[in-house]
């Protein structure tokens, strides 16, 4: 693991407590039938950015593939629930 590779980590692990909690909160809400609204859409497109700046450095390092497969996961569910209930509106 490289040094650009334990910083990068780090500021993971770092935002993941925060990541976590707001995932959930919009996984109850979208399960029970909400859409996103516009905090929601930026916190995602935050996300999917950071994952996006960061995926290569978690390629590199096997130990997170589970950790990041999981998160993908749950922000998939997310983004599909909330598609189907902006589609029932």
């Amino acid at each position: 693991m490289t040094n650009q590779d334990v910083g990068a980590i780090e500021a993971l692990l770092k935002r993941l407590p925060y990541r976590i909690k707001r995932a959930k909160a919009l996984k109850l809400r979208v399960n029970a039938g909400e859409v996103l609204n516009e905090g929601d859409i930026d916190f995602l497109k935050r996300v999917f950015t950071d994952t996006e700046a960061t995926r290569t450095v978690l390629e590199r390092n096997p130990n997170y593939h589970k950790l990041a497969g999981q998160m993908a996961d749950l922000y998939l569910h997310i983004t599909t629930v909330a598609l189907e209930n902006e589609r029932k509106e």
